[in-house]
């Protein structure tokens, strides 16, 4: 099994540490999945300043590992350009990855039925100006949120509630980098809390991860409220989540993974009052297993995603050889 993952197209990385243990370099924009013990793992890395064609015996199958197609592009083209030159078998192929950027799936789910997703726009802006023209321009309405292109939490998350409020986007480096600007849904519940929700869809299925509660509309691991009575409400919604989506949610939903096409991601989404599911990410760059915390009663839902995803690259690796 190969295992290819990128440097960012910067060609920056970062150290956590450099010790006694040895030096731990971070990888931007890829994702893990858990050891089986069942392969030979060679391990592919592209990008860097210096060209060249990295040479390797053909493994039985890849694993694209890349996941971020807004700061991994190069890496992802260059995986496409392997893997189809070699006729490697590839699990989540990366011209799928690509189509996971925020603006491409708006521009290809606006109109999917029962899920909304928010219009995005990628922006290259050079002065603050531009952002108020998008909107007097009624390109994009108000509230809208404003973020770098690239990365996969709250940093520089800025939401424009009125007209005014562009200007504070002077702190930015409008250097020539990408951003987004995204139609701001608020989607807090009747008890005026907000609820997000991760499923992680796994070889045509669907997994429930974790449900977050925050009294800010932005969700994460930091923001989650931890009293008895939310991890209640976790558990509840990790035992009853096919219930809640209802047979007619489900099955929209994964024709909707469906239609992305990648055998191993996540989604972060809320429920909505009519039954639609507003979509926040898809996409393979998402912390599926890592460690609950303080929430023993996810363990068990994080323990059968790391099964099926076992599975799945046997079953890959199956595939692959018939």
């Amino acid at each position: 099994m190969l295992h290819i993952t990128a440097i960012p197209d910067d060609n920056r990385i970062g150290v956590d540490y450099m010790d006694r243990r040895g030096t731990k370099f971070q990888y931007p924009g890829n994702f893990n999945l858990p050891e089986t013990g069942d392969f030979d793992v060679e391990r592919l890395v592209l990008g860097g300043t210096e060209g060249g064609m990295a040479s390797f015996d053909r493994p039985d199958f890849a694993v694209n590992l890349i996941c971020d197609p807004d700061e991994n592009r190069k890496g992802l083209e260059a995986a496409r350009k392997i893997v189809e030159e070699q006729n490697i078998p590839v699990l989540n192929r990366p011209e799928r990855v690509l189509g996971t950027s925020r603006d491409r799936l708006y521009e290809r789910f606006a109109q999917f039925e029962g899920l909304h997703v928010p219009k995005s726009l990628r922006v290259r802006p050079r002065r603050c100006r531009e952002i108020r023209e998008l909107i007097d321009q009624q390109r994009m309405g108000l509230p809208c949120i404003f973020r770098p292109a690239g990365g996969h939490n709250s940093r520089g998350v800025f939401l424009i509630e009125r007209l005014d409020d562009v200007d504070q986007l002077e702190k930015y480096a409008f250097d020539g980098r990408e951003y987004y600007l995204i139609e701001f849904v608020d989607y807090r519940d009747p008890d005026g809390r907000y609820r997000k929700f991760r499923v992680v869809f796994i070889d045509g299925e669907l997994y429930p991860r974790h449900l977050f509660v925050a009294d800010d509309w932005q969700v994460s691991m930091e923001t989650n409220l931890s009293g008895e009575e939310f991890i209640e409400q976790e558990a509840r919604f990790l035992g009853d989540f096919r219930r809640r989506l209802g047979e007619r949610g489900i099955a929209r939903l994964k024709a909707f993974c469906g239609e992305i096409g990648l055998e191993f991601f996540g989604l972060d989404m809320s429920i909505r009052p009519d039954g639609r599911l507003l979509l926040f990410e898809a996409n393979p760059c998402m912390g599926i297993f890592l460690d609950s915390g303080r929430r023993p009663h996810v363990k068990p839902y994080k323990e059968r995603i790391r099964r099926a995803a076992t599975e799945m690259l046997r079953r890959f690796h199956r595939r692959s050889l018939a």
